[in-house]
């Protein structure tokens, strides 16, 4: 097997589809947790929050806790 027989193999498949799915999923986190800070100076304003109010964590965050405790229950309360 030698470098010409790399040179005309197509790429695999799968890297492309590990390569979308990377993009896209960073352009997700960005959009959502990055751009967090636009809206720290009209949460502010609107509601009379201080710096430290608006940045704390968002109560969908605070929370995701909660549900999965409960799930990792039995039926009867016993834990799994």
């Amino acid at each position: 097997m030698g470098p010409q027989n790399w040179a005309c193999r197509p790429i695999y498949y799968g890297w492309w589809v590990l390569a979308a799915t990377a993009a896209i999923e960073m352009l997700a986190i960005g959009s959502t947790s990055y751009s967090a800070g636009l809206f720290v100076l009209p949460l502010e304003r609107e509601f009379s929050l201080g710096r430290a109010a608006v940045n704390s964590p968002r109560p969908d965050q605070a929370t995701a806790v909660l549900p999965g405790k409960s799930l990792n229950t039995l039926p009867n309360g016993s834990p799994r």
